[in-house]
Parts: structure tokens; sequence; C-alpha cells
């Protein structure tokens, strides 16, 4: 048997380091988090125009930190069909201008959903950056993204650290919240397989 590749996941956050391991463990890929390493983490500047710009600039980072094959992943929010106003993009957490923690972004964004009708249609745009050698690879791109939804002004009673807005949306074909949807959707799917295929190019584990 082969040894799995380990990779350092750029993140601090649980539920993203999770769905990363589930998503590269079964195609030969140890991933690890930066709660994992000793010494101190570098200071980034999130300053990126795009989701794939932030992921270059923390990726590269943490290759110079720590020395490890590292990727790191970045979203951006955008409401579909609201073009006229501002659009949280890159700055998710930081769209008052301030930090939010998780309640403090489920408070504004249901506010803004309440404002819209108390629905507002929505999709995350994702970028990756991996660095294997100090040679870069990345992407951005709909099929490691994910398909339109609706943030609402209700609030469902379950909470993911590090990800709150999975509270407050819904999926649009059934009408259900995301935590109530009882099998994976083909969207999902698609995602895991994108990402696999990224990771089997660029460090080479064929199929």
């Amino acid at each position: 048997m082969k040894d799995k590749i380990k990779v350092l996941y750029g993140t601090t956050n649980p539920a993203k380091l999770k769905g990363m391991k589930e998503t590269l463990e079964p195609i030969g890929i140890e991933v690890i988090g930066l709660n994992e390493l000793s010494g101190d983490l570098p200071e980034i500047d999130e300053n990126g125009h795009e989701p794939v710009d932030n992921a270059r600039i923390k990726s590269m980072a943490y290759y110079e930190a720590f020395g490890l094959p590292v990727f790191s992943l970045d979203s951006g929010l955008y409401f579909v069909d609201e073009p006229e106003l501002e659009q949280p993009g890159t700055y998710v957490r930081r769209y008052t201008g301030i930090d939010l923690d998780d309640d403090q972004m489920i408070e504004h964004y249901t506010s803004v959903a309440r404002s819209n009708g108390g629905k507002i249609r929505a999709q995350y745009i994702n970028g990756i950056s991996l660095i294997v050698d100090g040679k870069s690879y990345e992407y951005q791109g709909d099929d490691i993204s994910f398909k339109s939804f609706y943030l609402t002004d209700q609030v469902h009673p379950k909470r993911v650290e590090g990800l709150p807005l999975n509270s407050i949306s819904v999926d649009i074909e059934t009408g259900q919240f995301i935590y109530d949807l009882k099998e994976r959707n083909n969207d999902s799917f698609k995602r895991v397989e994108a990402y696999r295929s990224f990771f089997r190019e660029h460090l080479n584990l064929g199929e």
C-alpha cells in the first residue's frame, strides 16, 4: 500500500478541515490542519479581489512559514439576482467593516434577507491554491463551487462552528434547510469529485 501524501490545509476552521479530510483521504492524501503544527502562524492580510486571490495569499504565507505541501481555499458570497446590492464577495465575515463572529453573521445576513422579502438567492464561488515544492497550482470555477441557494430570515436550530450561514441556508429545489436534506445532493458529489481531480492531477496520484 502506498503511503499517504501529507498536505497541510491552511485553516483553523474545524468544520472545513473535517470536510476536506473526508474528501481527500480516500484518494491517499492525509490532510492536517494548522492547529496540528507548532510555531506561530503568520499574519495574513486577505485583501484579494477574488476567492482564488485570497487562497493564493494564504497558501504562499503558510508554505513560507512551514515548508510543507499546503493548500488553501477561499470563498466569496454573491447575491445572484441583486446586482445593485453591495456584494459580500471575499468579505463574508467583514461585510459590515468589522470581523463578525458566527452569531453576528447570522444576525446580519438574516437582516439582509428580511430586507429583501425574507429570502435572497446567493451563491458561494470557491478558489483553491496548492503549493508543492515551491510550485503553485490554482483554480477557481463552478465545479468546485456551490449551486445557488436561499439565505433566509429563518434560523435553523442546528449550528456547526465555523459555518454559521448554513443555519439560514435553504435548498431552492426542495425548500428545505440544508441541514434537513436527507441525502447528499448531486452538487455535493460533483464538488467532491472536482476537488479530487485537482489534487490527482497536481500530486500525480492517478486514478
